[in-house]
């Protein structure tokens, strides 16, 4: 981003992702479902280094302080914050789950007031409007996450059944690096992990921000791994 005050509320704003020299990739176009060699706005790229290791990256764009609208109006302020760090609509890659949609209430519901069903994450039960990504088993996976511009409040990145090393051991939640505008990530989901499991595991898989307003607002997804 070139502004850092209205760039990232707009939605101005990229990733610039940089391999090693001998790298290849396969890239992802969502407009096809196919693999290809060139960029068509995806995210997600198969990459085989030159020692002959290769993995799968995704990558997630974190935004927040943004002026979404529902039926042509604005979306009202989180109705329990009380700091103005947490103004404005949250995002991720340009599209948001927020927890009130899904449950068919409206931006002021008090999530409290309901029933969550035991398959409220489940794309087969309604479908999630992030981004949602597949591996196959054992596959090593990194997440490249990050927040070019946005709001002060502090951020993560998690993944439900996996580790990844948090850089700083022992400080905060662990597995879950802290997020911040202008900072990025990347999460290797592989022998690299503290529990010293290898690659990814089957299943359906949550990934989502750490604080629970940003979660609830729509920043999270699913990771497949069949």
């Amino acid at each position: 981003m070139g502004d850092p005050l209205e760039h990232g509320e707009q939605g101005l704003i990229g990733a610039l992702i940089v391999e090693t020299a001998d790298a290849t990739a396969l890239l992802w176009d969502p407009a096809t479902q196919q693999w290809n060699e060139r960029w068509h706005g995806g995210l997600r790229a198969r990459v085989r280094r030159g020692d002959g290791s290769h993995f799968q990256e995704f990558v997630l764009l974190y935004q927040d302080g943004l002026n979404l609208r529902w039926q042509g109006t604005p979306l009202s302020d989180c109705l329990i914050c009380d700091d103005s760090y947490d103004r404005g609509e949250k995002a991720v890659s340009y599209r948001a789950a927020p927890f009130w949609a899904r449950l068919l209430g409206t931006p002021q519901s008090q999530l409290n007031a309901f029933e969550f069903p035991a398959r409220f994450f489940d794309p087969a039960w309604k479908p999630i409007a992030t981004p949602a990504f597949t591996a196959a088993p054992g596959e090593r996976v990194v997440f490249r996450v990050v927040h070019p511009a946005g709001r002060a409040r502090q951020r993560a990145f998690m993944v439900y059944g996996h580790d990844y090393p948090d850089l700083l051991p022992r400080f905060g939640s662990a597995h879950s690096v802290l997020m911040a505008p202008g900072k990025g990530v990347s999460a290797w989901l592989d022998e690299s992990g503290t529990d010293g499991r290898g690659g990814v595991h089957a299943g359906r898989w949550l990934w989502r921000d750490g604080p629970a307003q940003h979660f609830s607002s729509g920043v999270w997804g699913v990771l497949e791994v069949r």
